[in-house]
């Protein structure tokens, strides 16, 4: 009798292990861009979606994304604090057809790179090589939109950030 109640509830708990998102895999090869026949939205979630931070918990630099990130970025925002900057978002996306775009779909062509509080750095470090961060009397959150330039790769690949997919 006892064999009978067993069973439905042993294959109940297998069921559930099984789908419960939990148990999802977790990135830990890097896919290439050729294997998803031009879907961008698909690479940069197979490579830097939400399922993927895992691999990375305490973040990583960006010249290593810089390395792998196979899609040409195109424009980048700064979000600073007063004299922080808090995070970066990366767009694939040209700068002048982003600008045209409101708000909510400037999500679909965005990787944000996501600068953990104890890894925040000074914008000022920065102001020399990116003159449009000169600004000292931030009192509240701005965002600073710009073309990508290939030099910016270079200039913030020693930030650490945790990165997630609009």
């Amino acid at each position: 009798m006892k064999a009978k109640t067993l069973l439905p509830v042993l294959l109940a708990g297998v069921l559930l292990a099984s789908v419960c998102p939990a148990q999802q895999p977790v990135r830990t090869i890097y896919r290439p861009w050729r294997l998803f026949w031009g879907d961008t939205t698909a690479y940069m979630e197979a490579n830097w979606g939400r399922n993927t931070s895992p691999v990375y918990p305490e973040g990583r630099p960006l010249k290593e994304f810089f390395k792998e990130f196979e899609i040409p970025i195109t424009a980048v925002r700064f979000r600073l604090y007063d004299r922080v900057i808090c995070a970066i978002s990366l767009y694939v996306i040209p700068y002048k057809q982003l600008m045209a775009l409101p708000e909510e779909q400037r999500r679909k062509y965005v990787i944000r790179v996501q600068v953990p509080l104890d890894y925040a750095f000074a914008a000022a470090k920065y102001e020399e090589q990116i003159p449009e961060l000169k600004n000292r009397d931030r009192k509240e959150t701005v965002s600073i939109f710009l073309p990508w330039k290939p030099s910016y790769a270079e200039i913030l690949g020693d930030i650490t950030y945790v990165y997630v997919v609009g």
